[in-house]
């Protein structure tokens, strides 16, 4: 079996490129740079370990089981797998106050 498929949702997608500005724009160039990096880097292991991130109990249901990696200090990739594929459905803040 040979590497899965990596698919973006699309709001997983906009949140990605949200944050990442956020960063650029009120941390800094390099801390854009390290959240884009840890992005992907998460997606390299999770495509040779596809559940090596928490099964997240709350999205899964029957017909989808919900895995979290954390991949940044402050956030965690949201993901689900199949045979072939693997879907990148959201990004999830980790703060108690994320405002």
């Amino acid at each position: 079996m040979g590497k899965p498929i990596i698919k973006w949702n699309r709001s997983a997608y906009l949140q990605m490129i949200s944050i990442s500005t956020w960063y650029r724009e009120n941390v800094g160039l390099k801390a854009a740079s390290s959240f884009i990096s840890s992005i992907s880097q998460a997606i390299e292991k999770i495509s040779v370990y596809p559940t090596i991130g928490m099964l997240d109990r709350k999205r899964s249901n029957a017909k989808y089981k919900y895995h979290s990696l954390l991949l940044h200090p402050k956030y965690r990739l949201i993901y689900r797998v199949s045979k072939t594929t693997i879907r990148i459905v959201a990004f999830q803040c980790n703060l108690m106050n994320n405002n």
